[in-house]
């Protein structure tokens, strides 16, 4: 679709006449943030929040910073999608950076330095209640052409109330709608549609809201009726109830914002809210209100941004001028991979969004400062809006991970993440900190947080499964296991506990009952994509590990069919490359594997790009250890990126090409070297709050240290691993090197025969197998 049409200075200045539009922004980035905030100002937010909230910002983010870099480039370049599908692979290779942003000096900059006067939240100020707004019932006399505004009316009022500081309204339909649904299930609803009344109000608990709001929508003479119930979550007497009349959509949605604001907020609350007119700062045109509302609905609770990016167009199609509708149309554009017309049409809204609310605003200049890839004036925006907003989190936390940007290892950095996550922060945000210091071997700070995340949450199944990864980082195996129990009592139907016991057992070597477990996972999850998906990963990773390449690929296959069937194209080939194309290399060798990953990029689209094909390479030199090979790989990777005109990120390769050097030169200075670079690259994980492991770059770190004959290197870096899984074929493997580098013979004995059984039925091309046994053999002379 064209950009929004040229709008005068008049037409600019009549909008600001008026009461400031209400309209909010549901892109991508505008998603991630709000669930941030969620997490950051609520107490009691599950672990499921937090899962879905880290998958999307570690999976979606990244495509943001990398298409900021590649569209960052000075006068005209020619765009495709293969380009975008590029930078996804880098951004799985480089482990979820954190973004390097900024703010271009333009027209926005009079919204960025001005304090709104109804910004500022006074000392004392009560505490911001949290209110979910679900679909409205359809009565039996609501007219057909009226239904879709029983569903989209929450989402209306939502926006409605974005500009009032006293309160946080959340539409079911929105962001949180998936993680919703599926807490909803837990209850015994089929889904959010099909929800009883008790199994809303205890997953809206769960989710640490305050109020609940619900109701029945009614077609009259005049107009519209609302029945309105609202609950209050503390409570336990009779909902409040009120009937609202309107005689037009927008009255009805000014009627329900008007009737929460008045119950949900207290009079002594000192800060000022608008109360705009819906209409003045929506849409006039009742079909791109419409088109907005459905659009909504696919974009949250239906998570397919193709559709609602067509519906954003249609709205846009029957108003031009209506702004959110404009800017969620350049979100999903960019999510979908129209990458430059996204950017086109976000720089030709930029004069208009100094209308929006001061947290949609700010974080509209944050998207576009990723799109330009600058770095001052972003702290500029975080530093006011927390001057502006100072009970607001968000910023705080935003400037302290911006600081752990630029240096991962600056302590006051972290001191400042950690006193503004703990101060009213979730049990989720803090055990998702304490998973930072566990990346970085911190283990007692780890500890104590994840204490601190039980204190506010005693149940939250995803913080018991990180005080496991705690308790089995610290060599506590036994605890883990224990915990593991509890969680399995608690949450009988999680399937992530059941997975971890799988993996628990791989850890202490029981390799028979990892693979019954699997096996009896897998038959559980056979008619359900999602879970089937999550154990064939873990069963994919457990025979890589055994040395059955072949049975491994053919997990392989049917993991990438399920996958292929169930995303996008880009979110597919993002996902599946960096998780199979290793894997490939080793089972049939580095051309099959360079092929297939070629077909996967064309299944998406465009032709493969350079950098992708760099990336794929790269992939390939580190699975099969080709110094020479990594290094040319990087290398080109580094001038595909550079030919944008953007800046490299700090650090993206520095560890792949100490790795190389390390492979070539295999000295004890290049493997000191080779140190410092994990510990840089384990902090640059950490302040990302990654939830990957850096087993797999640690143990490349050992390999190298024991071929470069650094016994003592090796050592250091085996340790943690022995505590955690000792059990486990690649770290028994180690512990085996090492000891015949030392000539520790009675260490062999011991720690081969088990090794030597675990890989029993290892591929013949498997070729640590083949060493084992040679190994085995030397010594039996």
């Amino acid at each position: 679709m064209s950009p929004p049409r040229p709008t005068s200075f008049l037409a600019q200045l009549r909008e600001r006449h008026i009461l400031p539009v209400l309209t909010g922004w549901f892109g991508l980035c505008w998603a991630l943030l709000e669930f941030t905030g969620f997490l950051v100002e609520r107490y009691d937010a599950p672990e499921r929040m937090v899962d879905a909230l880290f998958l999307s910002m570690w999976a979606f983010l990244p495509l943001v910073v990398v298409l900021a870099w590649w569209i960052g480039a000075p006068g005209e370049m020619r765009w495709t999608r293969s380009r975008v599908l590029s930078a996804l692979v880098l951004a799985v290779l480089g482990g979820g950076l954190a973004l390097t942003v900024d703010l271009r000096p333009g027209p926005v900059a009079p919204a960025v330095a001005e304090a709104p006067s109804d910004a500022v939240p006074e000392a004392g100020a009560p505490p911001t209640p949290w209110v979910l707004l679900f679909p409205f019932r359809a009565g039996a006399t609501l007219a057909p052409a009226d239904q879709w505004l029983a569903e989209g009316l929450a989402t209306l009022a939502e926006h409605d109330l974005s500009y009032e500081p006293r309160l946080r309204a959340v539409s079911a339909l929105a962001a949180i709608g998936p993680s919703l649904e599926s807490q909803l299930r837990l209850y015994g609803a089929r889904d959010l549609a099909s929800s009883s009344l008790s199994a809303r109000l205890q997953a809206a608990r769960t989710f640490g809201f305050g109020a609940v709001v619900i109701g029945t929508l009614e077609s009259t003479p005049e107009g519209y009726r609302l029945a309105l119930e609202l609950h209050r979550l503390g409570d336990q007497g009779q909902a409040e109830t009120v009937d609202l009349s309107a005689s037009d959509p927008w009255q009805l949605v000014d009627a329900l914002a008007g009737e929460v604001r008045s119950r949900m907020t207290s009079p002594d609350d000192p800060r000022i809210a608008r109360d705009p007119a819906y209409k003045s700062v929506s849409s006039e045109s009742l079909e791109a209100l419409r088109d907005y509302a459905a659009g909504m609905r696919s974009y949250g609770i239906g998570a397919d941004a193709a559709a609602a990016r067509e519906l954003f167009a249609s709205a846009l199609g029957h108003d031009p001028g209506f702004v959110l509708a404009d800017y969620l149309l350049q979100a999903t554009r960019s999510m979908t991979g129209e990458t430059s017309a996204a950017r086109a049409g976000m720089e030709a809204l930029e004069p208009r969004i100094g209308v929006l609310s001061d947290r949609m605003r700010y974080n509209i200049q944050i998207w576009l400062a990723r799109v330009r890839g600058q770095e001052a004036r972003i702290r500029q925006v975080y530093s006011i809006w927390a001057e502006q907003w100072p009970a607001d989190r968000e910023p705080r936390l935003a400037l302290a991970r911006l600081g752990l940007q630029d240096d991962p290892t600056d302590e006051a950095s972290w001191e400042a993440l950690r006193a503004a996550t703990i101060d009213g922060g979730s049990a989720s945000e803090i055990a998702a900190l304490a998973r930072s210091y566990l990346q970085m071997e911190r283990l007692d700070e780890a500890d104590d947080l994840v204490d601190l995340a039980r204190e506010r949450d005693p149940v939250d199944a995803g913080t018991l499964l990180l005080a496991v990864d705690i308790a089995n980082a610290g060599g506590r195996l036994d605890e883990a296991s224990r915990l593991l129990d509890e969680v399995a009592l608690r949450r009988p139907d999680l399937q992530s506990a059941a997975l971890f016991r799988a993996q628990q057992a791989m850890r202490i070597g029981d390799v028979a009952s990892t693979l019954a477990q699997l096996a009896s996972l897998r038959s559980q999850a056979a008619a359900d994509p999602v879970r089937l998906g999550n154990v064939l990963q873990i069963e994919q990773d457990v025979l890589t590990r055994l040395g059955r390449l072949s049975a491994a690929l053919a997990v392989a296959d049917e993991l990438a069919a399920i996958e292929r069937a169930r995303m996008a194209p880009t979110v597919y080939v993002q996902t599946i490359l960096g998780r199979q194309v290793g894997l490939r290399a080793l089972a049939s060798g580095p051309e099959a594997a360079r092929e297939w990953a070629m077909r996967q990029l064309e299944a998406a689209g465009p032709q493969l790009a350079d950098y992708a094909t760099a990336n794929v390479d790269l992939i390939i030199a580190l699975t099969l250890r080709d110094g020479p090979a990594a290094l040319s790989a990087i290398e080109r990777a580094e001038a595909a990126w550079r030919a944008t005109g953007a800046a490299l990120p700090a650090g993206l390769f520095d560890f792949q090409r100490a790795l190389a050097v390390a492979w070539q030169q295999s000295d004890e200075a290049a493997i000191a070297a080779l140190g410092s670079a994990f510990v840089l690259e384990s902090r640059r994980w950490a302040a990302a709050g990654s939830r990957e492991s850096l087993a797999e770059r640690q143990y490349q770190l050992i390999d190298a240290a024991l071929d470069a004959g650094a016994p003592e290197i090796a050592e250091r870096w085996l340790t943690p691993l022995q505590r955690a899984r000792p059990g486990s074929p690649e770290t028994r493997w180690r512990v085996v090197r090492l000891a015949d580098l030392r000539n520790d013979r009675e260490t062999i004995e011991r720690e081969l025969p088990p090794l030597l059984d675990a890989w029993a039925e290892a591929d013949p091309g498997f070729e640590e197998a083949r060493e084992a046994r040679a190994l085995a053999a030397r010594i039996a002379r």
